[in-house]
């Protein structure tokens, strides 16, 4: 406890608060981030870095929309989550930025690095747009690609149910047609 205490305590980021209790320790971290933020330089606990919070649209938890303007100079793209390489930056019509430019924050996050010269060098220019000082705009969708084999699930999950339930159904129309069947039988012979 003492050492872990001592730790925190040295932490620039983070400072101890008094709310009245002996045996539990509080910092407060006031130099809290968005969950998605640009920086010119890769982020991290030592320094201070500045940042600019972006436009997005959370639409669930492996899926966010990204709208950043008047990249000029390359640039880092912060995404405060849990480091995991299945998370890529798409463009637009599954044009994914490099596995390289992905990398790992020595606070275990996401950042992804976005060079404009190398965008507009490599990739169509319908996936961003050109201003008339030579920046760019990118609307990018951050997506977690093992997402992909859970939606794969659910259709198969509903294909086969929707199967199953019209074999029922089918099924329960044959029984009540042929229950029918004997039925006008029976009445016949006893007439």
């Amino acid at each position: 406890r003492p050492f872990i205490i001592n730790l925190f305590d040295h932490l620039a980021f983070i400072k101890k608060i008094n709310i009245g209790t002996e045996d539990m320790v509080v910092y407060e971290n006031f130099n809290f981030k968005p969950l998605i933020y640009i920086t010119n330089m890769m982020d991290n606990v030592y320094e201070k870095i500045p940042y600019k919070a972006v436009n997005y649209q959370y639409i669930n938890p492996t899926e966010y929309l990204i709208e950043i303007k008047n990249i000029s100079k390359p640039i880092y793209l912060n995404f405060n989550n849990s480091y995991a390489k299945d998370w890529v930056l798409d463009l637009g019509d599954r044009h994914y930025l490099p596995n390289k430019d992905h990398l790992q924050t020595d606070m275990q996050f996401n950042a992804f690095y976005i060079n404009p010269i190398e965008i507009t060098k490599n990739y169509d220019k319908k996936l961003y747009t050109q201003n008339t000082d030579g920046s760019i705009n990118l609307k990018l969708r951050l997506y977690y690609t093992p997402q992909d084999l859970v939606n794969i699930g659910v259709y198969i999950s509903l294909a086969i149910l929707i199967s199953v339930f019209t074999y029922l159904f089918i099924d329960l129309l044959k029984v009540k047609d042929f229950a029918l069947k004997q039925l006008k039988f029976k009445r016949k012979r006893h007439k």
